[in-house]
């Protein structure tokens, strides 16, 4: 054989060789996470039945109107949500959060209230997954560098405001009334520290707590009476306070209540009647209705929740720490509740607006 003809066929095998080991993989590199279509399906963990069960509702609404906006932004994303009703209760929010990791496989999840949110992550961090946490204040749930994330600020946000409105009125004597879970325990630190920073927490007469799902509150506003707080802070659910002002109207108990977002439930309205009437208390700075058809607070949560997290593994796949890096980066977040960005500690801050009831009806406080 030629030279040349030997050089033809050295050629030729090289380049069958070339062929075949690119066929077999050797030109194979892994693309980016993001390019990584993979299924991602989400737990959506809220109250639908209980004394919550308002506010799990209307999550739910905002979770479904992102939800139904997902396919024209991120077209390419097959994301799909399963609830699960937490009954507003931590052990049965343990429970079902067992179910959706190892029955559905969810790849993050989004929690709904403080003691059902701290019961969960961290199971959550444990698998190392993604949580996006609503109606959530407890300071508890402030933790640097992990998956946990919020849509609400810390209850200080509102404490702040509360106790700034107890000054301007001037009043001298305060009583604190909260709920005996993380949500009502977070707030009255809460309280006390704001009151704290304005040289008042020598002005508190009296302090006293109930048990979730209580329906008599009798006792505890017998002793307040007694100790005649010219303003009270109540922290609990609108359940909570449908009884609570009746039966304080029945004890004579003549006061000014005063408390935080959870107040706003039309069943606080439409049970407690006029001994509603003059409760304040702080809310969300969204005009009700207006945008994205969302009916409140609640809402709006359930609805940038969702879009935080779709937004997330539309940018990262289920590469966590992209995940991760990419939330607590976040910077000038268009969201209903104006710009948003978290912190360290997956936290979020905007401020919050004085509410009342006033003529059966939720209206702005007027200045």
């Amino acid at each position: 054989m030629s030279t040349s003809r030997k050089l033809i066929w050295i050629v030729v095998l090289v380049a069958i060789l070339l062929i075949l080991w690119w066929l077999g993989g050797g030109n194979t590199q892994t693309p980016p996470a993001a390019d990584i279509q993979e299924p991602i399906k989400v737990g959506v963990l809220v109250p639908l039945s209980g004394p919550a069960a308002y506010y799990g509702d209307q999550a739910r609404i905002g979770v479904e109107l992102a939800v139904g906006r997902l396919d024209s932004l991120y077209p390419d994303l097959d994301f799909s949500i399963v609830y699960e009703d937490s009954l507003y209760n931590p052990k049965t929010a343990v429970e079902v959060y067992a179910k959706l990791r190892e029955i559905d496989g969810v790849d993050a999840v989004v929690t709904m209230a403080s003691h059902v949110s701290l019961a969960v992550q961290p199971l959550a961090e444990g698998d190392g997954i993604l949580q996006m946490a609503i109606a959530s204040t407890a300071g508890a749930y402030s933790t640097p560098g992990d998956l946990s994330f919020r849509t609400i600020p810390v209850i200080k946000r509102q404490t702040d405001l509360l106790v700034d409105y107890v000054l301007s009125q001037e009043y001298s004597e305060i009583g604190i009334l909260n709920v005996n879970n993380d949500f009502g325990i977070g707030g009255r630190d809460a309280f006390r520290s704001s009151l704290q920073d304005r040289g008042l927490i020598e002005q508190v007469v009296i302090e006293e707590n109930f048990l979730t799902n209580a329906t008599d509150f009798r006792t505890q506003l017998t002793k307040i009476k007694a100790a005649d707080p010219d303003t009270l802070f109540v922290i609990g659910t609108a359940t909570d306070y449908s009884s609570l002002l009746r039966q304080a109207s029945e004890l004579g108990l003549e006061t000014q209540f005063v408390s935080v977002s959870s107040t706003e439930d039309p069943g606080l309205i439409a049970n407690a009647g006029e001994y509603a009437e003059g409760v304040i208390y702080t809310y969300y700075p969204i005009d009700q209705g207006v945008k994205n058809q969302l009916p409140d607070g609640y809402a709006a949560e359930g609805y940038e929740a969702v879009n935080l997290v779709a937004s997330s593994f539309q940018k990262c796949g289920k590469d966590y720490q992209c995940i991760q890096n990419y939330l607590t980066n976040l910077d000038g977040y268009d969201s209903i509740f104006g710009d948003l960005s978290f912190d360290n500690s997956g936290d979020v801050d905007y401020p919050f607006i004085m509410k009342t009831v006033r003529d059966g009806q939720f209206v702005r406080l007027e200045e």
